[in-house]
């Protein structure tokens, strides 16, 4: 059975963006649709099991440039991308208004659409997310070690090494409470791909690195 659920009529398709195509997942439904966007470094996957329980609200969600399904973008990603990729989105689904839900480094993406184009948005829900400078966030490790240029040879050491790279996923699930190996979980189904690639699909390092 798809972790979709038993809503076959779930469609996915690629809308392009600028840089590339994104993987859009669409659930067809009424009233303005609630947009799903996921995190780092993660993927819509993470709202596979939620979507079916918006019915019957059209929902829809997609991975960023670099991310899940979509094209795989290389660099340091421009200013406003991850935005104009939220904006193709809600053009190619034809509404003038959309629901935004915004995860994690999604919700500073919905917050920015939401204060340049207010017209267009019903509702904006933010969960465990953050927005500008906040001196006193503590970031998780894993984190910590990307964003941070001083670590960058070790953040370069463990992912060349798979070996590293798994433990490295291992011990970030571990700290926020969660079963690595958990075949339903988010790790297994949506981060792990990140790290590792799948079938036709390469991993996500380059944007991730970035």
């Amino acid at each position: 059975m798809s972790v979709l659920g038993p809503a076959s009529h779930i469609s996915t398709y690629r809308v392009r963006a600028p840089g590339g195509g994104l993987h859009v997942i669409d659930q067809p439904g009424t009233g303005p649709p609630v947009v799903l966007l996921h995190g780092f470094p993660d993927d819509s996957r993470i709202y596979h099991r939620l979507m079916p329980e918006l019915a019957p609200h059209r929902a829809a969600a997609f991975d960023f440039l670099g991310y899940g399904h979509s094209d795989r973008a290389h660099g340091r990603p421009d200013p406003g991308q991850h935005e104009a990729e939220l904006v193709a989105v809600l053009d190619h689904l034809g509404t003038s208004q959309a629901i935004l839900v915004g995860h994690d480094a999604g919700g500073p993406v919905t917050v920015n659409v939401t204060l340049d184009y207010p017209h267009r948005v019903r509702r904006l829900v933010l969960i465990n997310t953050y927005y500008g400078t906040a001196p006193q966030l503590r970031l998780p490790e894993m984190i910590r070690l990307f964003a941070d240029q001083n670590l960058a040879p070790l953040a370069d050491a463990m992912i060349d090494d798979p070996d590293q790279r798994l433990w490295l996923l291992n011990h970030t699930a571990r700290r926020f409470g969660l079963d690595p190996l958990d075949p339903r979980g988010i790790g297994v189904t949506s981060i792990l791909p990140q790290f590792f690639g799948e079938g036709g699909t390469p991993d996500a390092l380059a944007a991730i690195r970035a």
